[in-house]
């Protein structure tokens, strides 16, 4: 009933995007995701994050493995202890029998590694579409997984970006245009900007 009630709350987006105990210091979020996390953050995504760096490719099952070495790439840009923005990416059933048996498993993975080293951490859905892509997990899904990471680890619900429209996307309909990624960016900051203390 918990983790159903997390779920609607990650559809509705509840999440507050500040509380009287939340603070955190500009430039020192860093964040684990996809090419959309990387677009999202790349173009106005505000003061709190540390400078850009890659994550293209980034899908939750790639975190698990590190098969693309993302996870020296955060840690070079991650001071320990300090917050973290966690964007699942998730695609059909990829992973799936091959490392790892569920996505619940890779989130378990990533989380064994990320959690130690970090402070607060914010989980969220890949951005949301107009309309779900075909090779993509949907937003029902997304928000299943979120619920699962809130729930087990104690970890904050995170902003729910877009939703992406036609207009927003590239030819391949999955990745921002410079205006998506522009607005995408803007929502990231409306989210983190108010968290950081004074």
């Amino acid at each position: 009933m918990r983790r159903t009630l997390t779920l609607i709350a990650v559809l509705l987006w509840i999440a507050a995007p500040a509380t009287a105990d939340t603070v955190i210091d500009a430039g020192t979020l860093a964040y684990v995701g996809c090419s959309n996390t990387d677009d999202s953050v790349q173009r106005g995504a505000g003061p709190a994050f540390v400078p850009h760096y890659r994550t293209g490719g980034g899908s939750l099952p790639r975190w698990a493995t590190d098969s693309r070495g993302h996870r020296a790439i955060f840690e070079a840009n991650h001071t320990l202890g300090d917050p973290v923005w966690w964007q699942l990416c998730i695609r059909h059933d990829e992973g799936i029998g091959k490392t790892y048996p569920t996505h619940e498993a890779m989130i378990d993975e990533v989380a064994s590694w990320l959690l130690p080293q970090a402070g607060e951490v914010w989980v969220s859905p890949l951005n949301l579409f107009s309309t779900d892509p075909p090779r993509i997990s949907d937003a029902v899904f997304h928000a299943e997984m979120v619920a699962y990471a809130v729930e087990t680890y104690g970890l904050s619900v995170g902003p729910v970006l877009g939703p992406l429209t036609d207009e927003l996307l590239r030819p391949d309909g999955i990745h921002p245009n410079r205006h998506g990624m522009t607005v995408l960016g803007s929502q990231l900051d409306g989210f983190f900007t108010p968290l950081i203390g004074g």
